[in-house]
């Protein structure tokens, strides 16, 4: 079995060849858990919500800064859907890993970053972080007080990082029907539950149907964006 993110989602579009092929090399057993982004600036940028960064950024284009942890990244690629949506122009720089791209806004060196709530969270609560929205159609339980993207001036914005579980695609069907049931049964435990929720992370019960409609609609949403923008992976 596989686990994957949004990336291999975004993977056909940014790399010319690949050692497999997506969709059709695997058999989608179930999305795992889906967590928001949530969208931050360092304190000393004027803006305390979505609507009122989307003004600064068009009144000064090219002025912000965005970091990400590396081309092609789901915080890149929820930036960029950002930036289309908003109508905004913001300069990207590429770190090393989730690590260094926040530690670079908390130190000032940006000015904006998309990324999970969970690396996010402590920087939020000391206050070296301002949070503006998270990225799901809903507010997290983790968080109730941060608002969504559509609440705080984007509508329709939506960013969701999950993680599925992929067989090989000859994998009898009733095989990945059982693997479902089973990853449901697990996370369905109360210590299992509380660790997800903890971390910012809602667990799914797709079937395998519904892992590869959605998977399908992901490919197709990011693959869309990465084609308008011309992101190659690095």
């Amino acid at each position: 079995m596989l686990v994957v993110a949004l990336g291999y989602a975004a993977n056909p579009f940014l790399y010319e060849k690949l050692p497999y092929k997506t969709p059709q090399d695997f058999a989608a057993i179930t999305v795992l858990a889906s967590a928001p982004n949530v969208l931050v600036v360092h304190p000393s940028v004027a803006a305390k919500s979505v609507g009122e960064l989307i003004a600064l950024a068009k009144a000064k284009p090219g002025a912000l800064v965005y970091a990400t942890s590396g081309v092609g990244t789901s915080g890149h690629l929820a930036m960029e859907l950002f930036k289309r949506m908003a109508g905004v122009d913001m300069v990207h720089v590429p770190y090393k890993g989730a690590g260094a791209s926040t530690a670079a806004i908390v130190a000032g060196q940006v000015q904006v970053l998309s990324t999970a709530l969970g690396a996010a969270f402590p920087q939020i609560k000391s206050g070296r972080l301002r949070a503006l929205a998270v990225t799901g159609l809903k507010r997290t339980p983790v968080a109730p007080e941060i608002p969504t993207a559509a609440e705080s001036g984007l509508p329709g914005y939506v960013v969701d990082g999950w993680f599925a579980a992929l067989a090989p695609s000859k994998t009898p069907p009733r095989v990945v029907e059982r693997l479902q049931t089973d990853f449901t049964s697990v996370y369905k435990m109360p210590d299992i539950s509380e660790r997800l929720s903890a971390m910012g992370f809602e667990s799914s019960e797709m079937t395998p149907r519904q892992t590869t409609a959605f998977i399908a609609d992901e490919i197709a949403k990011w693959g869309k964006l990465i084609r308008e923008v011309g992101i190659k992976g690095e």
